[in-house]
């Protein structure tokens, strides 16, 4: 039980651990963030793109 408790003092004492996972933290919430923003807005960006698209093309046909 000692050995465990000595663990988890030298854990808490090691900062290099704790802003590893403060790290983490951040990425997988920019993750997460990030895709939801491609599904909530996918289907308005495909429209905006299929929209230039088709503008620029009637452009150089004529």
């Amino acid at each position: 039980m000692s050995n465990f408790l000595n663990t988890i003092r030298a854990a808490l004492k090691d900062r290099k651990g704790i802003a590893a996972a403060e790290y983490a933290i951040i990425a997988v919430a920019v993750i997460v963030v990030v895709g939801l923003g491609i599904g909530l807005f996918a289907d308005q960006v495909e429209l905006a793109l299929s929209t230039a698209t088709s503008s620029i093309a009637s452009a150089n046909a004529r």
